[in-house]
């Protein structure tokens, strides 16, 4: 007599798609912690030594929420000042080349980049990471800005309002046009450093 055979259903196979995360979502965060706000952080890793994509990976299918390679307040803090210093590098280029009335071909990709920094210069500031919050060594961004948050959106909205005004100028190999263009930039940073930054010693 014939036996019967009974199949065993096969497992479904899983699906590893991997679509791109959304841009400032938690699990951008998590798998991409070298990458804060959208702007290159250097020198800066997960813990675990894992490269982004594996980490998004273990995210995207895990699930895994806080996990422990999340920025701690400090490396928030430190990456906040890594990408000030990248800011400041273009603005020193522009603003040489206002000084010195010479419009160099740096200028024009210095330009660009303080337009690209300016419209995440926002996000750089999440609660818990000033000066004199718990688990903080090292800020020089002061508690008012985020008891004072407003004003402080006024202000960080005021350079990104102003900077893209450098790059028709910087292109123009104008001069005036440039100094113009780079005053209202100027300005902007100026007073909301005088405000919200810590003043050195």
């Amino acid at each position: 007599m014939a036996r019967h055979l009974r199949l065993k259903k096969r497992p479904r196979p899983i699906n590893f798609e991997i679509k791109p995360l959304a841009a400032g979502s938690a699990a951008a965060r998590l798998a991409a912690p070298q990458n804060y706000a959208g702007v290159p952080i250097v020198k800066t890793s997960n813990k675990f030594g894992l490269k982004p994509l594996t980490a998004a990976v273990l995210v995207c299918s895990l699930g895994i929420a806080g996990a422990a390679w999340a920025l701690s307040p400090q490396e928030q803090a430190d990456a906040r000042q890594a990408n000030m210093k990248e800011l400041g590098k273009s603005m020193k280029i522009i603003g040489g080349a206002a000084k010195s009335g010479v419009i160099g071909d740096d200028v024009p990709a210095a330009a660009a980049k303080i337009v690209e920094l300016s419209k995440v210069l926002g996000t750089w500031f999440p609660k818990g990471t000033g000066d004199g919050d718990p688990g903080i060594t090292k800020s020089n961004a002061l508690a008012v800005i985020w008891t004072n948050p407003d004003d402080f959106a006024v202000k960080v909205k005021a350079l990104a309002d102003a900077a893209p005004g450098l790059i028709p100028a910087a292109a123009s190999k104008d001069i005036d046009k440039f100094r113009a263009a780079v005053e209202p930039v100027g300005a902007s940073c100026k007073g909301c450093h005088k405000a919200y930054e810590k003043p050195d010693k």
